[in-house]
């Protein structure tokens, strides 16, 4: 009976699978794309081979950031529902220090529960710091402009799928922009590695400019890059308004604006686009091989808080091990 029943099937004929296909592999732009720009190493071993990284400094930092400032503007939005119907005043709109810090701590306890703690109490002081200055420089010009915030976009590529998140969608004096938040200063420009980390960032500025267009059928008319770090330079915000407009020393390099009624950049994206696809086509050789050997060695603020530095050929002596 059985044997009856298996030749009924001998005429089948399985169909081989075309290229086309295949399910096509998504890359995310800044957590595949620049990490593997930045240390193909790190981001083969990381994220690729799945190993954990002791030092969750760097992801702290960036992801505290990034989600206090969203839930800051939440916060707008909902005193703005509260103004409209009579319960606070104007000048209570904009979230203050208290909430700020309200923010913060439950935003720092979840990513505490998730294992990524920051390196010291000094440090959580630091970016708490920072979140006020934000707060009180942008929020009442900035807040009410922004029209969406965490846009995810992705697109088609051809080989691969494309995808990001825009930190905020801003209207602006001339149209849209596109706002991205870096929990770092603004790259050394002196230095070679200073040199390509902004154009990488610019890159990653320039995709994410067409895949709003093709979700949106235009391009935005400006991408702004806002380097928080830089708000270090600035007073305290717990000084007297007279003394801190006094010190106040606002850097220049606070953000970096790639204009889009300067055709110029317009025709760079394609560049960018080409670039990013050459650095998927890199990233599966190097899976396909096991690849992980960096030919270029990463700039210092990556190498110092990478787990595989005492054994990367790259700086290989450069750092010491320290008995316990």
């Amino acid at each position: 009976m059985l044997f009856e029943t298996l030749n009924k099937y001998k005429s089948l004929k399985i169909k081989k699978e075309e290229d086309n296909d295949k399910i096509k592999q998504k890359y995310s732009i800044t957590a595949d794309i620049l990490s593997f720009q930045i240390c193909k190493r790190q981001y083969g071993f990381n994220t690729v081979k799945g190993f954990s990284n002791t030092q969750e400094t760097q992801e702290w930092h960036g992801t505290l950031i990034h989600q206090v400032l969203s839930r800051l503007h939440g916060k707008y939005l909902h005193n703005v529902k509260l103004k409209n119907k009579g319960i606070i005043g104007e000048k209570d709109i904009i979230p203050t220090d208290k909430d700020v810090e309200e923010l913060f701590k439950k935003a720092n306890e979840v990513l505490k529960s998730r294992g990524i703690k920051p390196k010291s109490r000094e440090n959580e002081e630091k970016i708490l710091n920072l979140l006020k200055i934000f707060n009180k420089r942008e929020g009442k010009k900035l807040y009410p402009r922004i029209v969406d915030s965490e846009l995810r976009l992705q697109a088609d590529m051809g080989d691969y799928m494309l995808y990001g998140v825009i930190d905020a969608v801003v209207e602006g004096d001339e149209g849209i922009e596109i706002w991205d938040y870096k929990g770092m200063k603004f790259p050394d420009l002196n230095r070679d590695w200073g040199k390509k980390k902004l154009k990488r960032y610019e890159y990653q500025m320039l995709v994410y400019a067409e895949l709003y267009k093709q979700r949106f059928g235009n391009y935005p008319s400006k991408c702004v890059l806002y380097f928080m770090n830089e708000l270090t330079k600035e007073s305290s915000p717990n000084r007297s308004e007279a003394e801190s407009n006094e010190n106040r020393r606002f850097s220049s390099n606070l953000k970096y604006v790639i204009d889009f009624n300067n055709k110029k950049n317009i025709d760079k994206i394609k560049d960018a686009i080409e670039d990013f696809s050459n650095t998927v086509k890199k990233i599966e050789y190097c899976k396909e091989n096991n690849n992980w050997n960096v030919e270029e060695k990463p700039d210092k603020e990556t190498c110092d808080v990478c787990d595989l530095r005492w054994s990367c050929p790259a700086v290989k002596g450069k750092y010491e091990i320290k008995p316990l």
